[in-house]
């Protein structure tokens, strides 16, 4: 048997079995503070997503709007590239002097 919270089963990888269930199984996940936490920083997403969105534009095109800059701003964070290594892999560093010109003689600097 599973132990539930409030009207909802546990999710799958919060569930205890009951006879493991002890007290500190008894507490909600999620409390108060994550739910006034998740209201703060859904207000300010709504403010920063309305100072970006032009009057003039629709309900339905705000919210593609808010949608496609929250698209960019998420690959953004995890948008990375190490143009150094990527120069030095394709042997076109400038800063480096190791680099030949392309048609010249082997060992001639550009």
């Amino acid at each position: 048997m599973l132990r539930r919270y409030g009207n909802h089963p546990a999710a799958p990888h919060l569930a205890v079995p009951a006879a493991k269930a002890g007290k500190a199984s008894r507490r909600i996940p999620f409390g108060p503070e994550f739910d006034r936490t998740l209201a703060v920083r859904l207000q300010e997403a709504d403010e920063f997503y309305r100072s970006v969105t032009p009057p003039s534009v629709s309900p339905d095109a705000a919210n593609v709007m808010r949608q496609a800059i929250a698209g960019m701003l998420w690959s953004k964070q995890f948008f990375f590239f190490d143009g150094d290594n990527w120069l030095d892999e394709h042997h076109s560093n400038p800063l480096h002097s190791d680099i030949t010109c392309p048609g010249t003689r082997s060992g001639s600097t550009c």
